[in-house]
């Protein structure tokens, strides 16, 4: 991702991720989960193997690569990793859209996981599904996943920036409450259709911003930190959704991610409008000169 500005021209960058979010989704929903049900029904280590050889091949591919991507300093200096990511995580801190984003995705990120860690439960118990018929609900995820990555780039150019980014937390509100309301299979999968095809357009969407509004010397560090936030709260979400659901009920976890996504429409609504993410490409246009 922090690569990728040095390969197309801005313009092309949600197009770019958009191809990107596509793989990851068909890979993974399609082709990696259900192999490695196979492979460990025929042996336990077998997953494991292919996922160290997949590894190695990646990181063969990458040493076939041409060309440089380092960035080149105005000037030599010698910092420490500490001094660098203190320095990325700053610059980070001062920038009003990026910072507003990063916080926004770790706050829905843990009502997500926290809603994923009961999920087993809530389709066997609330939507009577079983084994067979849960792979093929959780598939509806990946089916509107490959819809976001296919139009992703058409939406995001025909309803704007800002209206993408305030939709995309409304979306956030409702999906949940929708499947706290419903007992219908059915209801759910298609609700897990929209949210896979949401997923992909936001995350499109907040990754070409925070690519296109990056100083270039800064492009990994500043994902490294919203890594930490999305992937961080991993742990502390899961924990929070056994909690949550263990004492008030299976659909209490969707409850906490609606009104959770609810709280921050009023908060994000201002920052996330047509004329701060102008205003913000403007500024890092005339930063790189």
């Amino acid at each position: 991702m922090a690569v990728l500005p040095a390969v197309v021209a801005p313009e092309q960058l949600p197009r770019a991720n958009a191809r990107l979010a596509g793989t990851l989704t068909v890979t993974d929903q399609f082709i990696a989960r259900p192999l490695g049900g196979v492979l460990f029904a025929a042996a336990v280590a077998l997953p494991f193997l292919l996922g160290a050889a997949g590894l190695a091949a990646s990181g063969l591919l990458l040493l076939t690569l041409s060309g440089r991507f380092r960035v080149v300093r105005a000037e030599a200096r010698t910092t420490s990793l500490g001094a660098e990511i203190a320095e990325g995580v700053r610059w980070l801190w001062r920038h009003r859209l990026l910072r507003t984003l990063a916080l926004t995705l770790g706050f829905l990120d843990i009502t997500v996981v926290a809603q994923n860690a009961i999920m087993v439960l809530y389709a066997e118990e609330r939507l009577g599904l079983h084994a067979a018929t849960y792979g093929v609900f959780i598939a509806t995820y990946g089916v509107g996943g490959v819809l976001g990555s296919l139009s992703a780039g058409r939406v995001i150019a025909l309803l704007g920036d800002g209206r993408v980014l305030r939709l995309a937390i409304v979306i956030e509100a409702a999906v949940p409450a929708a499947m706290a309301l419903t007992r219908s299979p059915f209801v759910a999968g298609a609700v897990f259709v929209v949210f896979g095809a949401h997923a992909v357009v936001w995350g499109v969407l907040l990754t070409s911003l925070r690519q296109e509004l990056t100083p270039e010397r800064l492009r990994g560090r500043v994902q490294s930190a919203f890594t930490v936030l999305d992937e961080g709260v991993a742990a502390p979400g899961a924990l929070l959704g056994g909690v949550i659901a263990s004492r008030f009920g299976l659909t209490a976890p969707f409850w906490v991610g609606a009104v959770t996504g609810a709280l921050l429409i009023p908060v994000v609504w201002d920052t996330f409008s047509a004329r701060n993410v102008a205003e913000a490409r403007q500024a890092a246009r005339q930063q790189a000169g």
